[in-house]
């Protein structure tokens, strides 16, 4: 599990929790779409790490500076994704995913 050490721990574990609830809301938004489309979300750890995207964080103490790091370059490999979902969902003419 990933520890946090080091100067700033807790207010940035305090802003990592408000970005957990702020995806949290995003990721049912996301789910409910799926259902909509006819498609069953992943419901289980099992299945979200198997067609994870980014990488695990290792099992070590880690300072909230590399942890910004690892956030910064998951953020990157995320909004790639999405901007191709946004090109196969335009050339679907599926409008609703787009929003």
């Amino acid at each position: 599990m990933l520890s946090f050490v080091g100067i700033g721990f807790y207010d940035f574990h305090e802003e990592l929790e408000e970005l957990y609830n702020v995806k949290a809301e995003q990721f049912d938004v996301i789910a409910e779409r799926i259902k909509m489309l006819e498609y069953y979300p992943l419901a289980s750890m099992r299945e979200y790490i198997k067609v994870a995207i980014v990488k695990e964080a290792p099992n070590e103490d880690i300072n909230p500076s590399t942890i910004a790091q690892i956030l910064i370059n998951d953020f990157e490999t995320i909004l790639k994704d999405i901007r191709e979902t946004a090109n196969l969902a335009e050339a679907n003419n599926d409008e609703y995913t787009l929003v």
